[in-house]
């Protein structure tokens, strides 16, 4: 089980953001490619993922395991752990070779081998 500060388990769920489409006023059309984006934010401790068109599911890499997240109309963002080692976006059209709702692929960046840091940090002082 993966924990992030006050004991929030990320293991198989995402913070979703319920919104309009990220980039345009009108409802996005599944039927064509979307633009995906997948980034390593807060020291790595997080991968803030998403789209221009709603995101159908999320397949997630961590520790050789996938998880996937399936999402009803209106997703268009998700935030993950930042421990997952890749990312598939499966939004409009495309079809990955990778297996059976992947979408697109993205990849940890290698500077994040090396520098992810919890999310919450406490002072050690006494109250």
């Amino acid at each position: 089980m993966y924990r992030m500060g006050f004991g929030c388990s990320l293991a198989a769920t995402a913070i979703v953001a319920l919104s309009a489409p990220a980039f345009g006023a009108t409802r996005p059309n599944s039927s064509s490619r979307a633009v995906t984006e997948a980034s390593w934010d807060y020291g790595c401790a997080i991968v803030l993922v998403s789209s221009d068109k709603d995101i159908s599911n999320v397949v997630y890499r961590i520790d050789g395991t996938d998880v996937k997240i399936e999402f009803n109309d209106g997703i268009t963002s998700v935030v993950l752990p930042g421990t997952a080692t890749d990312v598939w976006i499966k939004s409009g059209s495309f079809r990955s070779d990778d297996g059976s709702g992947y979408g697109s692929h993205h990849q940890r960046p290698q500077s994040c081998d090396t520098t992810t840091q919890p999310f919450f940090e406490f002072d050690s002082a006494p109250l």
